[in-house]
């Protein structure tokens, strides 16, 4: 398939898994693309990637787990990587869980 489509499938899918509250295998599936997506070249691909990594982080936010959504929030933020749509909701997210820990 063309460049990109592939991990565009899998972050539908991991978000159909997330919204039916198949929770393990959408982790699963957001780990195979995110995996699958280490070397990706194109934009489509990256983008596909950068969205996995915030939904991942609201996964484990779903799931209460807040150490781990930081770590994939601060990841994102401090990647600073263009592609990214969800760079201003992570840095929210972000200070709002702060906050609330402090």
């Amino acid at each position: 398939p063309k460049d990109g489509i592939k991990e565009e499938i899998l972050l539908v899918k991991a978000i159909c898994e997330t919204e039916t509250n198949r929770l393990d295998k959408s982790l699963e599936t957001f780990n195979q693309l995110l995996d699958e997506s280490r070397s990706a070249r194109s934009t489509r691909a990256k983008k596909a990637k950068t969205n996995a990594e915030w939904y991942k982080a609201l996964l484990y936010f779903k799931r209460d787990n807040i150490e781990e959504t930081k770590k994939i929030l601060k990841e994102i933020i401090n990647k600073n990587n263009p592609n990214a749509d969800n760079i201003d909701n992570a840095k929210s997210l972000l200070q709002k869980l702060n906050n609330q820990t402090q």
